[in-house]
Formats: C-alpha cells, sequence, structure tokens
C-alpha cells in the first residue's frame, strides 16, 4: 500500500498494466463517482471480462457504501464512548 500512495497518477510502479487499470478504476469510483471512458476501456483491455468488472464494481461501491455510512454516523469516535 506505501507503494500505491507514494505513486503519481502517471506512474505505475511495480504495478502490473493489469493492476494499474484496476487501481484507476477503483479510484476513479471512489474519489469522481462518473467514469472517464479512457478508465474504463483501460479496464476492459485489462483482461477482465463483463462478470469480473461486474463484480469489481460491485465491490468497490459496496466498501465505498459502508465507508460513507461509517464516516456519516461517526461511528469509529463514538463507538468507544458509553451510552
Amino acid at each position: 500500500m506505501k507503494v500505491v500512495e507514494t505513486l503519481r497518477p502517471s506512474e505505475r510502479g511495480p504495478l502490473s498494466p493489469d493492476q494499474w487499470a484496476v487501481l484507476r478504476y477503483a479510484d476513479a469510483m471512489t474519489k469522481d463517482i462518473a467514469i472517464d471512458e479512457e478508465i474504463f476501456t483501460e479496464l476492459q483491455n485489462s483482461g477482465l471480462n463483463s462478470r469480473e468488472i461486474v463484480e469489481l464494481t460491485v465491490a468497490v461501491a459496496a466498501y465505498n457504501g459502508v465507508s460513507r455510512f461509517l464516516v456519516a454516523l461517526d461511528v469509529g469516535e463514538r463507538n468507544s464512548e458509553s451510552s
């Protein structure tokens, strides 16, 4: 993860082109919500089939949804408080 944190958007580092395509897609889903056509085409060309792309999309969407839910309710901070 440290490698990914230090990369600039144009640097792939040790990631394969396929891994980079998945990471860019997940990042775009998380930050921009709408996916740029270039990023989606790169993902399609990464070797993932349609089913795998759908599964990836569902997984990223689920994690994003849970994260937003927890942040909205401030669950992490309030979890340690006594009621």
